[in-house]
């Protein structure tokens, strides 16, 4: 992928400037290849809202913390495609990190 980045003409990001502009001025002035913001973008079919039940489960988890202990939020958004070796591998980075965190991971669709 690097390779195939560094000899692009340019890079087209779900973002928009006013959200990173120091980032994307350095990234334009420092490196190749230049790197236009057209977002926000956003999915037209919306995922279902999650039951009540599973809802709270999480927001029990949060509030059970300590006042002041962090808890690391990890999503890697809804058009990331990531392997199951790059899950597992991820997951045993944030338990070894002995940090509390929250891991958002997109559920893969069914084909049929």
């Amino acid at each position: 992928m690097c390779s195939s980045t560094a000899n692009s003409y340019g890079l087209v990001v779900n973002s928009f400037e006013e959200l990173e502009p120091v980032f994307l001025d350095y990234w334009n002035r420092e490196n190749k290849p230049r790197a236009w913001c057209i977002g926000p973008l956003c999915l037209i079919d919306q995922p279902e809202p999650l039951a009540d039940h599973e809802e709270t489960t999480w927001i029990r988890w949060l509030d059970q913390k300590l006042e002041g202990v962090s808890v690391l939020y990890v999503a890697f958004g809804s058009q990331a495609e990531i392997s199951a070796q790059q899950l597992e591998e991820i997951g045993m980075g944030l338990e070894k990190s002995e940090t509390h965190f929250l891991w958002v991971v997109k559920k893969k669709e069914s084909q049929g």
